[in-house]
């Protein structure tokens, strides 16, 4: 195996329509395996290393505009469910995931100090069970 190889394969799944996330995920489990192969003493050198996987660009955050979020606060308020609107509210206001906001406790709150601290979020496993875990960022904010 080569480096061009390698680059001609990730360019054939392009071609195919795999995004490049997804062809950078395989040039992960490719260099892995050959890591490993190399230090099994299978293979010498590691093409992998030097292939040249596509760039994944960078998605930009929306973040909705003052309108916006003024628009969806007044529909909540007349929505059937009027207590969303306090939902809502604290995910303008923090920016908080959805499932960060499922996992917020009273303790999280400090009425003292005017503040929320986000510890946890609620995620779904594989098997549908919903458990709390930690934040995406693994950080309390």
């Amino acid at each position: 195996m080569t480096v061009k190889t390698v680059d001609d394969f990730y360019n054939r799944l392009g071609h195919r329509g795999l995004a490049p996330g997804s062809i950078l995920r395989y040039h992960s489990l490719l260099r892995a395996a050959h890591k490993q192969a190399m230090a099994w003493g299978w293979t010498a050198t590691n093409p992998i290393q030097l292939a040249t996987p596509p760039s994944v660009p960078r998605v930009g955050r929306q973040i909705a505009t003052p309108e916006i979020v003024s628009q969806l606060l007044d529909g909540a308020r007349r929505s059937r469910n009027p207590e969303n609107l306090v939902a809502f509210r604290l995910l303008a206001a923090t920016g908080a995931r959805r499932g960060e906001m499922c996992a917020l406790r009273w303790t999280s709150v400090d009425f003292n100090n005017s503040r929320i601290e986000i510890r946890a979020a609620m995620g779904q496993l594989a098997s549908g069970e919903v458990r709390e875990k930690d934040p995406k960022t693994h950080q309390i904010r």
